[in-house]
């Protein structure tokens, strides 16, 4: 899944700043031993037992993407709550940011978007490079390319968290989008979709396997004319089926895959696998507004924003909305 597309080399990326070259470069442990952005980092290293790992110890190259220490206290892992977690949930954790393999400006060279292979177990990590730099599930690199003797090492500003869920699964674990929960089990068609681990969409070969939800919260729901369930379940079947399939397109998107006006709106298809959720001629194209999380439909007056991005599922990612997206 993911094609890598090598547009050109762009001066543009200055937020990519290679480290100066030193000999003998410090190993993985040596370098997070001493950096002082990464000691959150380097307490979920030794308490998930990553210091004793062979594979780490003994291969490579890898490419490290660490999440700087108020990534982590972001996340909720400050280091109390790191000495209290499963060191099994730890290791996952880490695992999923780091790849095998040299992941830099100079073997990696354009602009892509791809999943790659990590050393969790099943999931693969999103990376993407555009014109504002490196990402890695959406979440992005503050410093890039620091060299280290046993791969590279990038600074990253969030922890991603390793997809465990469906979509759907992930909609009715929260509760500010019950309203959407709800609504969806007037949609079966839509709900299946949603549930499918291993949803592979063959009208997006590009971004391949996966579907990208736009989740209008309860407070969108409101704001839009529908604050109690009674008032979304009084409209017509076809008009609930019409507002739902057009929250719903192809291709696993992170938010900077969609960066920079890209057209990222095609409704998941095709018609006849999928009764009622897409109709021929009726394909809107959403664009997001350059340098900003808003995005342009037909039918919205106001942009719609995007409130939280990147929740990743197993099967696609969710950003959650402040609109409906209307017809």
């Amino acid at each position: 899944m993911g094609c890598v597309m090598l547009i050109c080399m762009m001066t543009g990326c200055t937020k990519e700043e290679a480290a100066p070259a030193s000999s003998p470069l410090p190993t993985l442990v040596a370098y997070i031993n001493n950096d002082k952005q990464l000691t959150l980092f380097k307490e979920a290293f030794y308490r998930s037992g990553l210091d004793k790992d062979a594979v780490i110890l003994n291969g490579g190259p890898f490419s490290v993407f660490a999440p700087i220490d108020s990534a982590f206290e972001a996340a909720g892992l400050d280091l109390n709550a790191i000495r209290n977690t499963e060191p099994a949930r730890l290791s996952a954790i880490l695992r999923y940011h780091i790849l095998p393999g040299r992941i830099n400006g100079e073997t990696m060279i354009g602009f892509f978007s791809i999943d790659l292979t990590s050393l969790h177990a099943t999931a693969k990590p999103r990376v993407c490079r555009n014109y504002e730099g490196l990402f890695i599930d959406g979440m992005p690199v503050a410093v890039a390319n620091v060299a280290i003797g046993d791969g590279v090492l990038h600074k990253i500003k969030g922890v991603c968290h390793v997809p465990d869920r469906t979509l759907l699964e992930l909609i009715r674990s929260r509760s500010d989008l019950s309203m959407l929960a709800h609504c969806l089990k007037k949609f079966p068609e839509m709900e299946t979709l949603l549930a499918d681990p291993d949803y592979q969409d063959t009208w997006q070969f590009v971004l391949g396997r996966g579907m990208t939800l736009f989740a209008p919260d309860n407070i969108a729901f409101a704001a839009n004319g529908f604050p109690e369930e009674a008032d979304f379940d009084a409209l017509e079947s076809d008009m609930q089926k019409s507002v739902l399939s057009r929250l719903l397109i192809g291709g696993k998107r992170f938010l900077p895959d969609m960066i920079g006006g890209l057209v990222i709106g095609i409704h998941i298809g095709p018609e006849q696998a999928v009764p009622n959720l897409v109709r021929p001629g009726a394909r809107p194209s959403y664009i997001l507004e350059k340098g900003a999380r808003k995005f342009r439909t037909t039918g919205n007056l106001i942009a719609p924003r995007i409130k939280q991005p990147n929740i990743g599922g197993v099967n696609g990612v969710i950003h959650i909305i402040d609109q409906i997206i209307l017809p």
